[in-house]
């Protein structure tokens, strides 16, 4: 069964149907005209012009510009088999950026510290495949697994709290949606780095992580924050510090880490759980990890994809504008009378 990868060229069919449709109008009319001089027969006796010689030149233009616009419809038809190169290395960061990030127990802020170890991880890992998933009531994948680490880097640098529209913590949710972006470029393990405090979490982030380890996938945790808690500083749109978050009985909000959680987590994903430290050594832990995963990183697995066809379209559009572009609308027993 054939399908398009860009449909949306087909609608140029209709162009082509209305100049065909205004080439043939105009040349009834012309035959008309001639008409009324008199006999058709003598008029086409003394005519060196060919109409049927001139209605095969219109269809033969009209099926080559038809067949142009089904090839830039891009027609696919039947499977075929692709091998795909692996890279090996993959590291997906889920990143909590919900306004309880914000809390300053870790300096400069937890996020700040989160996005400084994302950086340093990525600054050293060059050359694996990297994905990212940022959080709050909600999650989403800002980047699927690319090798353009400058781009990862961009992401990371402008996520904020301030951009988040409900707030909360949607680990469970982050978590299922990191599982997907592993696709088939990855030979071996991949790595998916955890970075939340944990905090107000919705669902079940536990069974999130279910059948990891039967995929290759482990789960690093890394917990922002104090089991004491902090703050939480409320900005303007300058950026400046305006006073504390507090809840709707005016009482001031302690956002606390939620260790216990994030332990757990890391046990169900088969990885390991770190407390994230001013001095950034938990990124240390996250590149080493990464480069164990490098050491399995080549390899290639098969694929079935569709196969494009525009080829043939393309060729027959060229085969029939050639046709059409030799072949003479002249009558020949009229051309040699002149001579």
């Amino acid at each position: 069964m054939m399908t398009f990868d860009a449909p949306w060229a087909l609608g140029l069919l209709a162009v082509v149907a209305l100049i065909a449709g205004w080439a043939a109008y105009t040349f009834r009319r012309r035959l008309a005209r001639l008409a009324l001089l008199g006999e058709a027969d003598r008029i086409a006796a003394l005519s060196t012009l060919d109409v049927r010689r001139r209605w095969q030149r219109l269809w033969l233009w009209t099926s080559s510009a038809a067949c142009v616009v089904i090839a830039l419809a891009q027609p696919v038809w039947g499977i075929d088999a692709e091998l795909v190169q692996a890279r090996g290395a993959a590291v997906v960061f889920v990143l909590d950026i919900s306004a309880s990030m914000d809390a300053e127990d870790v300096l400069p802020s937890r996020l700040e510290r989160a996005k400084l170890t994302i950086l340093d991880v990525l600054a050293a890992v060059d050359g694996s495949l990297v994905g990212f998933v940022p959080f709050a009531g909600d999650a989403f994948v800002q980047l699927p697994l690319t090798g353009d680490v400058d781009t990862a880097r961009a992401f990371v640098q402008v996520a904020n709290s301030a951009s988040v529209t409900r707030q909360g913590t949607a680990i469970g949710q982050a978590l299922g949606l990191a599982r997907t972006v592993v696709d088939e470029r990855v030979a071996g393990e991949a790595l998916v780095v955890l970075m939340t405090d944990g905090e107000d979490h919705q669902g079940d982030p536990l069974g999130a992580v279910e059948g990891w380890a039967d995929d290759g996938i482990s789960l690093h945790v890394i917990g922002y924050g104090t089991p004491e808690g902090d703050v939480i500083p409320v900005r303007d749109a300058d950026g400046v510090v305006t006073g504390v978050k507090a809840d709707a009985a005016g009482s001031i909000v302690i956002s606390q880490l939620d260790e216990p959680l994030l332990m757990a987590l890391a046990e169900a994903g088969g990885g390991v759980y770190q407390r994230a430290d001013t001095t950034g050594v938990e990124a240390v832990a996250v590149i080493e990890a990464v480069r164990d995963l490098e050491l399995g990183a080549l390899g290639a697995r098969l694929r079935t994809v569709s196969v494009p066809r525009f080829g043939i379209f393309l060729a027959l559009a060229v085969g029939l504008l050639a046709a059409e572009m030799i072949m003479s609308e002249r009558r020949r027993d009229n051309a040699s009378r002149s001579q």
